[in-house]
């Protein structure tokens, strides 16, 4: 089993995607004060990926 990503809650949509197509992650855990608060799975990124928002504008708070 490989180690896991874990973001901040704040970290950019773009950085974010750049880790999953750099990693070939599955999943990032994001975390707010040192405790995990969600998940953000490659579907979440399609999903958003596929809505007319702009995307530089985003955060890991804004798509788990």
């Amino acid at each position: 089993m490989g180690k896991a990503e874990i973001v901040d809650e704040k970290t950019s949509a773009q950085e974010i995607i750049k880790k999953f197509l750099d990693k070939k992650y599955k999943g990032i855990f994001v975390s707010k004060k040192n405790k995990i608060v969600g998940l953000i799975k490659l579907s979440d990124i399609f999903e958003i990926l596929g809505k007319e928002r702009e995307i530089s504008k985003l955060k890991a708070e804004d798509i788990m």
